[in-house]
């Protein structure tokens, strides 16, 4: 999952559908879509690194709700990493902030 993409910065607040196509960690994945594939992390969303206390728990809860399904995203930036900041939501219109941000709650306690 190499494919990276920064030819295309959307305008801010701009909306598009595409794929998670490769979840990362509890905050980050790959969001494919018509033009080309970009590492995107959920704003608002601190999910503890993949080996710290739950690390593992929270990216296997995103992987399980987003890897490879549809994904409304909405464009907020670019942070100092490259990574894309996006409000996500499920094809069903859920929030994955919301989702994310209750299961990380007794996770870090």
């Amino acid at each position: 999952c190499t494919v990276f993409q920064p030819t295309f910065t959307p305008s801010l607040h701009q909306k598009m559908e595409g794929k998670a196509s490769y979840v990362i960690d509890g905050d980050t994945f790959y969001f494919s879509f018509d033009h080309g594939k970009f590492k995107a992390t959920l704003a608002d969303v601190d999910a503890p690194n993949i080996q710290d206390k739950g690390g593992r728990e929270s990216f296997e809860f995103l992987r399980e709700l987003i890897h490879q399904k549809t994904v409304n995203i909405e464009y907020l930036g670019t942070d100092p990493q490259g990574r894309w900041r996006v409000k996500a939501h499920l094809a069903t219109g859920e929030s994955v902030q919301d989702q994310v941000k209750a299961n990380l709650a007794p996770l870090t306690r």
